[in-house]
């Protein structure tokens, strides 16, 4: 019989333990990729979803948020206005999601944490009426949340999100909500190529905006978030959101709602544009108002 020596014990421990816990890693990433974890059960996605400290979403009270000098207006530039992307729009068994194809002109948006490159926007939404959205203010939830989620350029571990909030209208399916249908992806892995996106047709015209530091709200959970919550809605089809409401997940399930619930703020400070920024906006107004007014006298 072969001895073994306590370290050697302590060797072939160690490495089970390093192979348990890569196979954790990669059944918990797989999970993450496919879509097949579970909404209505968010408290057995674990790992940092449980134990971190910045998670999101978050219920955003407004009595509380600080302004702050230090940030600035997003800047979507010419790049989001007259810009249209391709790409694929796809049931990726948690959500529907258009992907910008990698032949697409850059979209970028500067941000006051710097320049990100747009990815992707995908949605979440409810089960029924008053209820959808990730984010909340003052405790209520809208019926959809759109995410438009960017990467940092030379850094792709950094991410930052843009978050629209929507309700409803009695308008019929018309516009973007057309041009990405959702009928289309109504099973797992439904795709089409769409062609000529108007990015700028999902973002509201005033852009202010609720800043905090959070993270992805899926699992993994990783904590590498910006978050940028617009203050101003859009609106969406009632029956755009019916739809919606009955595509299917990977397990053939219908995913009636994606929303993950809020989480704790801690001891973190959601900011907005201080009165600095806000006064600099109306100087440039006030000035463009007062040369147009010097080039119409002049004429």
């Amino acid at each position: 019989m072969r001895n073994i020596n306590s370290d050697q014990i302590y060797a072939r421990g160690m490495k089970t333990l390093l192979v348990a816990l890569c196979l954790a890693a990669l059944l918990q990433t797989s999970l993450a990729a496919d879509g097949s974890f579970n909404y209505n059960d968010q408290s057995q996605w674990g790992g940092v979803c449980t134990t971190g400290e910045r998670q999101s979403p978050i219920n955003i009270m407004t009595a509380d948020v600080a302004q702050s000098s230090s940030l600035t207006p997003l800047d979507f530039s010419n790049s989001w206005e007259e810009t249209t992307s391709n790409g694929i729009f796809t049931n990726i068994g948690r959500t529907v999601k258009f992907l910008v194809d990698s032949t697409s002109p850059n979209v970028t948006t500067r941000m006051p944490v710097g320049i990100y490159k747009f990815l992707q926007v995908h949605f979440h939404w409810g089960n029924r009426s008053g209820v959808g959205s990730e984010h909340r203010i003052n405790g209520q939830q809208s019926e959809l949340e759109v995410h438009f989620v960017h990467s940092r350029y030379g850094n792709p571990n950094a991410l930052a999100v843009v978050s629209v909030l929507a309700d409803t209208n009695t308008r019929p399916i018309s516009g973007v909500w057309a041009t990405l249908n959702a009928s289309r992806v109504a099973n797992f892995s439904d795709n089409f190529t769409v062609y000529g996106l108007n990015l700028s047709s999902l973002l509201p015209t005033n852009r202010d905006y609720y800043y905090y530091e959070g993270s992805l709200t899926t699992p993994l959970c990783d904590e590498t978030v910006q978050w940028f919550v617009l203050k101003n809605q859009i609106t969406v089809p009632a029956a755009y959101l019916e739809v919606l409401r009955s595509v299917r997940d990977i397990t053939g399930g219908v995913q009636d709602y994606n929303y993950r619930q809020v989480q704790p703020l801690g001891g973190r400070i959601v900011q907005t544009l201080g009165s600095s920024a806000a006064t600099i906006s109306s100087s440039s107004y006030l000035m463009a108002l007062a040369l147009l007014t010097i080039l119409a006298m002049a004429v």
